[in-house]
């Protein structure tokens, strides 16, 4: 059990959860139930430091555990659309003029960004072919490396800004055409093979809505065709926010305030 100051409002430390993993090292002689514990404390430094972190990203909420609880069922929940729909509200959020900072898994958004906005991307210095071990891993039949891992090589900002706000949201504001890449999706790459698993039309092309909790976003792939080879069209309008609700809400006024905002959008 954590020190009870490393629980704040439902909030565990992470760094409470990496001395245990430190403390609680899996070896030859550990028991099931040892992995099994040893997992979810990993799941949980995942789940709170890259997929939904805070503005500080020093906490993670115990909210995620009840998720963990059989650890052979972790892998049939959706977690992407729920990662992007973290995200896509907190980009909403952050547009708001009091806002200040910004949380949730925002390496996704920068490699979005290196990838699409040649004026903020970095110039990459090696190729980004896969080293031999990868390869070899591939071969053996672990999983092909992740998209953002072509970013891992070394590359170079002499031509473009760095740390400076400012100048960024300029640059950004006197974009011309041919410095946003409408790049095709590689239908056929392996990265996104090895996810899709033959539903490629079903899963990037769907117009559905992304469920996080209290958080509702539509994903809308009917605003960016071009990026699917395929000719845009006037969209139709959308929603500015489906669903305006947070889970202090509903932890005040019981879970059936969160459920019937959610349920909606769930058979």
């Amino acid at each position: 059990m954590p020190e009870p100051n490393k629980i704040k409002g439902g909030h565990l430390s992470l760094g409470a959860i990496r001395k245990h993993c430190l403390d609680h090292m899996i070896h030859d002689e550990s028991t099931e139930d040892d992995v099994v514990k040893y997992s979810r404390c990993v799941a949980l430094l995942i789940i709170g430091g890259c997929m939904f972190p805070d503005s500080e990203s020093s906490a993670v909420k115990l909210m995620y555990l009840s998720f963990l609880k059989d650890i052979d069922t972790v892998t049939t929940y959706s977690w992407g659309s729920a990662v992007l729909a973290y995200l896509y509200r907190e980009l909403c959020n952050t547009s708001l003029v009091l806002k200040k900072d910004i949380c949730g898994p925002l390496q996704l958004l920068q490699i979005w960004v290196w990838s699409r906005i040649t004026l903020l991307t970095p110039d990459r210095v090696q190729q980004n072919q896969l080293e031999s071990d990868q390869v070899a891993d591939v071969l053996q039949g672990l999983p092909f490396p992740p998209y953002g891992a072509k970013w891992k090589r070394g590359f170079s900002w002499v031509q473009t800004v760095r740390h400076s706000v400012r100048t960024m949201r300029n640059m950004i504001d006197r974009m011309v055409d041919g410095q946003f890449k409408w790049t095709l999706y590689d239908m056929d790459s392996p990265e996104l093979n090895m996810y899709l698993e033959g539903n490629k039309n079903l899963l990037c092309r769907s117009a559905c809505p992304l469920i996080h909790f209290d958080i509702v976003e539509m994903h809308r792939p009917e605003r960016c065709l071009r990026q699917f080879g395929m000719r845009q069209g006037i969209p139709p309008p959308t929603l500015r926010r489906i669903a305006q609700t947070d889970t202090t809400r509903a932890i005040k006024f019981g879970l059936g305030h969160l459920s019937q905002t959610v349920c909606r959008y769930v058979d």
